[in-house]
């Protein structure tokens, strides 16, 4: 938990942001909060307290901060306006919560679905080509046993053509064929 005035300047900051951030309060408070936004994305911490300041609070913003060490956070951060007596808003309070290990395993959790899937795809596929295979297996054990009776009959023609009586016969079916 911090706190932050209408300028960015950081007002408060707890020990829970210290362990989140790795930041002690000494060098945060005073000190500009987008030290906080990774480069490039200062305008999300800007945009935060421009709603705030407008007494909008925002609630479960999923974020990505900078520690002190240089790292990347993923936070869910919530936000809501400071009010002096008046009811003006004068600064907000944040509560961050560091959110990388859920991110972490639904990152974990979507590649184990995305495997499944092409896991589902690659049985399809297999059983796809397994049905044709078979068809041609099985057409393929027919014709073995059909072409093994048809060598049955030639070794049979060709045995009545090596035995007595054969020369009579071959000169026979060869008047045929002319």
């Amino acid at each position: 938990i911090y706190a932050v005035d209408l300028e960015a300047r950081v007002i408060s900051w707890n020990q829970g942001a210290r362990q989140l951030y790795g930041y002690t309060a000494f060098e945060m408070i005073g000190h500009p909060v987008t030290r906080l936004a990774p480069p490039g994305r200062v305008g999300e911490q800007m945009e935060v307290i421009d709603r705030v300041a407008e007494g909008i609070r925002i609630e479960n913003r999923e974020l990505t901060r900078v520690r002190r060490d240089g790292t990347l956070v993923q936070v869910h951060l919530s936000a809501g306006p400071i009010r002096d007596t008046a009811g003006h808003v004068v600064g907000l309070s944040v509560v961050a919560r560091d959110i990388s290990e859920a991110k972490r395993l639904q990152a974990r959790l979507h590649q184990a679905q995305r495997l499944e899937s092409i896991g589902e795809l690659a049985a399809g596929i297999a059983h796809e080509i397994n049905t044709p295979t078979q068809y041609v297996g099985d057409n393929v054990q027919f014709l073995g046993r059909a072409f093994s009776e048809l060598n049955e009959c030639l070794a049979g023609w060709e045995a009545l053509l090596a035995g007595p009586g054969a020369a009579g016969l071959d000169a026979g079916l060869r008047r045929q064929l002319d």
